[in-house]
């Protein structure tokens, strides 16, 4: 039986997920590609998922290899229907582009961050931008 819908990562993806709350989620503030894939890969990979969301690789430092990680999540998942999140782009441009590029291998959506609708740290969205990013994905 397939899940309709999951959102899994980061702290983007948290709060995706509380704007879809019909959603199955594992997303954690902070966590890094390599975390989340040893933690819930093995579980996620297992299950058909109808509508997948990822939202990762901003938390990623020099030592965690983003694509590697992206790769070996994106080989690993069933979904009819997959969402990149992408980063915000003057933090991270590298690993914007390799969720870029994995998407588009893939056939899935990529979703740009919003550049406006961001809390204080200019990095997250406020309640409107995370329910803007959720919309996008329905």
């Amino acid at each position: 039986m397939a899940i309709d819908c999951y959102v899994i990562g980061d702290s983007i993806a948290v709060g995706i997920s509380q704007a879809r709350q019909e959603c199955h989620a594992k997303a954690h503030i902070g966590w890094t590609s390599a975390h989340w894939n040893l933690t819930y890969l093995p579980q996620v990979a297992s299950e058909h998922i109808r509508t997948l969301i990822i939202s990762l690789g901003a938390n990623d430092s020099a030592k965690v290899p983003t694509e590697a990680e992206l790769r070996k999540l994106r080989s690993n998942v069933q979904a009819d229907k997959v969402y990149w999140i992408g980063l915000a782009l003057r933090r991270k441009p590298a690993q914007d582009k390799v969720i870029q590029r994995i998407a588009a291998e893939y056939g899935d959506v990529y979703i740009a961050r919003p550049t406006t609708a961001l809390s204080a740290d200019r990095l997250h969205p406020t309640g409107i931008g995370y329910k803007a990013l959720a919309d996008k994905t329905r």
